[in-house]
């Protein structure tokens, strides 16, 4: 094996093994004043959609029961025969 590379992956493997948790991460260990401000924006954004799709759903859901019952679409099979046969 080459050593410029056995140095790198020696220099690679050191790197992995000292890195600490992302301080920009709130879950993560970022800690600081601005944590739950973090741990809010995430709960906002990954809820905010669902409440959209639901209230657009539930407004969907309104505007057909809220429909008035129309006459039955008649059959082909009824309009083209005679209304009396004699």
């Amino acid at each position: 094996m080459n050593p410029a590379r056995l140095w790198g992956m020696a220099l690679a493997a050191g790197l992995l093994m000292s890195s600490s948790p992302a301080l920009a991460c709130a879950v993560c260990g970022g800690g600081g004043p601005n944590r739950q401000a973090f741990i809010d924006t995430m709960i906002f954004m990954s809820a905010g959609p669902l409440v959209m799709l639901s209230g657009l759903l539930g407004f969907i859901v309104y505007r057909v029961r809220s429909m008035p019952d129309e006459a039955p679409i008649p059959s082909p099979q009824s309009a083209t025969e005679s209304p009396s046969r004699s």
